[in-house]
């Protein structure tokens, strides 16, 4: 079996799909042929398209974009698409992905999945299964972690299970995980910088919020004509 491995996130370094990516190039390592690659152009040159056509599995890694596929990701898969209707020799070909999104639930990644999903029907290709994974933000950090019992238990079990269906061409419905810490937690991390810079600045939170709503009270909106 000869797997594409392909990270689909725009960043050159330090990125939520690098760190999902590196996870799963460990998990394959030894058990299939892998092609290593990385997307960060809105279009694939022929060398890829040749290399990724010869694979019997693709699998997708990439960062949710305002719940759909980054652009760059899009136009390749349009131009795949049509490469991929008309490669001889035809092959079953089986397609898997990991969505991960900066939200502390998983499943906010459903409609990214199923864009893809619909990709397949319109490439020729079967669709495996994907995993939308949540609280992206605090992956490579809770990644130091011990997979047994630290908040990514659930994360890393679930790549376990992930690399073993793929492996044997198995398919399931989508599922949504979210790190094992508190969602609570994880907003307070979130929101750290920005009261920081408040506090920095001489200010308090609460004229933040005052300042807002006058804002939005100023603000003239006009009924549209048409």
């Amino acid at each position: 079996m000869k797997i594409a491995l392909i990270n689909c996130s725009p960043k050159t370094k330090d990125s939520n799909s690098e760190f999902l990516y590196q996870k799963l190039l460990t998990l394959f390592a030894g058990k299939a042929e892998l092609l290593e690659m990385h997307l960060r152009k809105k279009e694939l040159d022929e060398d890829s398209i040749t290399h990724i056509c010869e694979c019997d599995t693709l699998l997708f890694i990439f960062p949710l974009y305002i719940d759909a596929l980054p652009s760059h990701m899009t136009g390749c898969l349009v131009q795949l698409e049509s490469v991929l209707k008309r490669y001889i020799p035809k092959k079953k070909r089986m397609v898997y992905a990991i969505a991960n999104c900066g939200f502390y639930e998983g499943n906010q990644n459903k409609i990214a999945l199923d864009i893809l999903k619909c990709w397949c029907l319109k490439a020729g290709a079967d669709w495996g299964y994907g995993i939308g994974v949540g609280g992206g933000g605090m992956l490579p950090m809770l990644g130091k972690s011990s997979a047994d019992n630290g908040p990514m238990k659930n994360i890393i079990h679930s790549l376990d299970h992930f690399t073993d269906m793929i492996l044997y061409g198995k398919t399931r419905n989508n599922i949504y995980i979210s790190p094992g810490f508190p969602r609570f937690a994880y907003k307070f991390a979130a929101e750290m910088g920005w009261r920081q810079g408040i506090k920095r600045n001489g200010l308090k939170k609460k004229e933040i919020h005052r300042h807002a709503v006058n804002q939005i009270k100023q603000c003239k909106f006009k009924q549209s004509d048409s």
